[in-house]
């Protein structure tokens, strides 16, 4: 009894593997990443970096609603679905809490 290989698809959602024909076989072999698609890829990362030491720099001068936060990271280019993960994460890290926020503008106002 002989076991044959079984079928291996092409791997595509990796930025650096280009898809070969279906009868090409280069087999553990990845193209290189071109160079300005990394380039760009640390830019992208650089420019995270900077939003949210922004981020965290506004919410240290001084408590922001939720909201507030939401629209400094989506006028920063972040897509909504990323600005809410990055709320989120601001959430659990204690650096925006609306309960905290609302008790101390009563607190100031009363």
């Amino acid at each position: 009894m002989t076991l044959e290989p079984a079928a291996m698809s092409n791997v595509t959602y990796l930025p650096w593997v280009t898809p070969e024909p279906d009868n090409a076989s280069n087999e553990g072999v990845a193209a290189e990443p071109r160079t300005d698609e990394v380039a760009e890829a640390l830019l992208h990362d650089d420019e995270l970096a900077r939003l949210d030491t922004l981020v965290i720099r506004k919410l240290t001068a001084g408590d922001l609603s939720a909201g507030e936060v939401r629209v400094l990271l989506m006028s920063h280019g972040l897509p909504e679905r990323d600005a809410e993960d990055w709320l989120h994460r601001y959430e659990r890290l204690g650096y925006v809490n609306d309960e905290r926020l609302a008790e101390l503008l009563v607190a100031q106002w009363t």
